[in-house]
């Protein structure tokens, strides 16, 4: 199962944030669909005028044994926060969140935890074609 959050460096990027606030949405709506096992929280770091992301990509976070849950960490490409292209974004949310969940599966798998990705692949899927 995945959760989504956001980091926003400032107010510039409003389309950016209302597109991930949709796939929050949805996650939300969605979330008791077919879980099982673990829970990976994808949290997009968007840059601004205020903070910017210290890191480039994908990378892992937090992780609580107790909640099962592994933070995963999206910095967003600058370029891609600033598109007005709704459909543009959507696909480079959905791509980066797809990169995400696979670095999760590897990550969740080491540390001998069960983690089905192709739930949530369907998930991304529906949000990304909704």
């Amino acid at each position: 199962m995945i959760s989504v959050g956001m980091v926003l460096g400032g107010p510039e990027h409003e389309r950016f944030e209302q597109e991930v606030r949709e796939l929050m949405r949805f996650c939300r709506e969605n979330r008791e669909r077919g879980f099982v096992g673990s829970e990976i929280n994808l949290v997009y770091h968007v840059p601004g005028s205020i903070c910017k992301p210290d890191y480039v990509g994908v990378r892992t976070g937090k992780f609580s044994k107790k909640e099962r849950c592994l933070m995963v960490q999206i910095a967003v490409e600058e370029d891609f926060a600033a598109l007005d292209d709704t459909d543009q974004i959507r696909r480079y949310i959905y791509e980066t969140a797809d990169e995400a969940i696979g670095v999760g599966k590897t990550e969740l798998e080491r540390k001998g935890l069960e983690y089905e990705i192709a739930t949530d692949r369907v998930l991304l899927d529906e949000w990304f074609m909704n």
